[in-house]
């Protein structure tokens, strides 16, 4: 009888914490949505069938949290707006998320738009989730992925991995970055 007394004393105290800071979390998830709707470096076609929130939720998580821009574009900024260089950030949207950034020994980023079916990479969201989860190379299954930070990423929420998928469902399809001006 102490025992389960006990528990649910507990559990009740836990379920008043939490609900006393459930404002507070949506204040927070609501200020990450705005502000990745703000930060979009470019225009966006949200598919008919999916969330915007979940999108500019995304963009947040790709621009202001993962950064995969530092990565996933052959030139990152414009050749006036490198941060730095101290001038004004603006990201280059001719190469955004284009791929082609090579990291030596034939390592080379992915060009992580969508392709004419409109998914990331030409990947479904299963195979997307599988690659943040574990590292492998959808091009190469049998490959970890050696320079993208995978090891980090593993730990999202299945609803943040959907978030940055939806926003990269959304951006405009480029060219791979060796194939194009950047």
């Amino acid at each position: 009888m102490f025992k389960s007394t006990f528990v649910l004393r507990s559990m009740a105290g836990f379920m008043l914490a939490l609900v006393c800071t459930l404002p507070v979390w949506a204040d927070e998830i609501y200020a990450e949505v705005k502000r990745g709707q703000e930060i979009a470096p470019v225009p966006l076609q949200i598919p008919a069938d999916v969330n915007p929130i979940s999108v500019y939720f995304g963009s947040y998580l790709v621009e202001a949290v993962a950064t995969c821009n530092s990565c996933h574009s052959n030139k990152e900024y414009t050749a006036i707006n490198n941060p730095f260089e101290g001038k004004p950030k603006k990201v280059n949207a001719t190469c955004y998320l284009n791929g082609g950034q090579s990291f030596g020994s034939g390592i080379v980023s992915a060009n992580i738009t969508p392709d004419k079916t409109g998914k990331p990479a030409g990947i479904t969201f299963k195979t997307f989730k599988n690659l943040m989860r574990t590292g492998h190379d959808p091009r190469d299954p049998g490959t970890l992925l050696q320079v993208m930070p995978w090891d980090g990423f593993q730990n999202m929420t299945e609803a943040s991995l959907k978030a940055m998928y939806d926003y990269l469902s959304s951006i405009p399809s480029l060219p791979t970055g060796g194939n194009s001006p950047c």
